[in-house]
């Protein structure tokens, strides 16, 4: 790997730069602070890391410590700041489903019980399907059930041309 790759690789991770906008440059526009920062990098990462559900469950702990922390406020000396990029566009850039998008521009906005409200949504759907996924793979590894040749539909076709499961199955037809 030569030194440009590894560059690239520190500087843009692929999991960050999915769209035009880059999540690190996003937050900084948008001042956010460490907590809330990271709820947005793991929403936005989701799925591109780790696993999808592992990094929305960091994002919830994330939300929930910001909310937690009673000293935690809004820098009044920002107020009258106004950011480049738009939440909504900065969503739509990184491919985020509507429901994690949302969470975004209520991290932006302050008002983290409406991030926390759209993120539990997500996790829920997301805990559902990998629920299914397991649910169906359980059942694809069942063994079927074993073949009496001779007695089944199979009839007398018996694939090791046994003479006594044959005589076997003809036996049990009468």
């Amino acid at each position: 790997m030569t030194n440009q790759q590894i560059e690239a690789i520190v500087t843009h991770p692929l999991h960050y730069n999915r769209g035009q906008i880059e999540t690190w440059d996003f937050i900084a526009d948008h001042r956010l602070d460490y907590l809330r920062g990271n709820a947005v990098k793991y929403i936005s990462r989701a799925g591109f890391k780790d696993a999808r559900l592992q990094d929305l469950l960091k994002a919830k702990e994330y939300l929930k410590k910001a909310m937690a922390n009673s000293t935690y406020v809004r820098e009044t000396t920002w107020s009258d700041y106004e950011p480049k990029i738009d939440p909504t566009e900065y969503a739509k850039d990184q491919g985020l489903q509507p429901a994690l998008g949302a969470a975004i521009v209520f991290i932006c906005q302050w008002e983290l019980g409406g991030a926390m409200f759209y993120l539990n949504q997500v996790i829920a759907d997301e805990k559902r399907q990998e629920a299914m996924a397991t649910e169906t793979a359980e059942a694809e590894a069942k063994p079927e059930r074993p073949t009496v040749y001779g007695t089944d539909q199979k009839k007398f076709d018996d694939p090791r041309k046994d003479r006594r499961i044959f005589e076997f199955g003809k036996r049990m037809k009468r």
